[in-house]
């Protein structure tokens, strides 16, 4: 019986394996059960996960950023081969844009944050907004892969964000560049 829960428990998780293409660079994603697949424009992906009556719970974006006109490593070796202090100034460049973005909606940073090298270098933040008197929550994630900067902007509606972020987190695990 045990064993019937557990797989019950992870069956929201399964995805099927899609290979997308951005800024010339595929990209390789698990898009969740139940959710669809967008293509809005040549460099611009949506994942939708929709109700039965198709009211949007949530929604993952992916999409490219500046080509800041270097290769990885030159970019690395703007800050002395210190991945630490790129990601930090990276994280930083996140926030930055996730305010001034925000359109004058309340914001509230959660306790997630996270950054690697792995698929990419990346920075991860969580957030919470309210848009006309809706609470939403966010994950955003920056990624730099061959000198050019690419986004990840996840949101759902906060009484999901359980659900939400496991699959958002199990999506950032499985995605990978080449």
């Amino acid at each position: 019986m045990r064993k019937l829960a557990i797989l019950f428990a992870l069956l929201p998780i399964v995805a099927a394996a899609e290979s997308i293409e951005i800024s010339g660079h595929r990209i390789d994603v698990s898009v969740p059960s139940g959710w669809e697949m967008i293509q809005e424009t040549a460099n611009d992906y949506y994942f939708i996960w929709a109700s039965d009556s198709e009211e949007l719970i949530a929604l993952i974006n992916i999409y490219a950023g500046e080509d800041l006109g270097m290769s990885t490593s030159d970019v690395l070796d703007q800050f002395g081969g210190d991945a630490g202090t790129m990601l930090d100034e990276m994280m930083a460049s996140l926030v930055e844009a996730i305010e001034a973005n925000s359109g004058g909606h309340e914001l509230r940073f959660g306790p997630y944050e996270n950054s690697g090298d792995d698929p990419a270098y990346f920075v991860s933040t969580d957030y919470y907004d309210n848009w006309d008197g809706i609470g939403y929550y966010n994950l955003d994630t920056m990624y730099l892969y061959a000198g050019k900067i690419f986004y990840m902007d996840a949101f759902c509606l906060v009484e999901k964000e359980g659900t939400f972020k496991s699959t958002v987190l199990s999506f950032i695990d499985n995605l990978s560049f080449h």
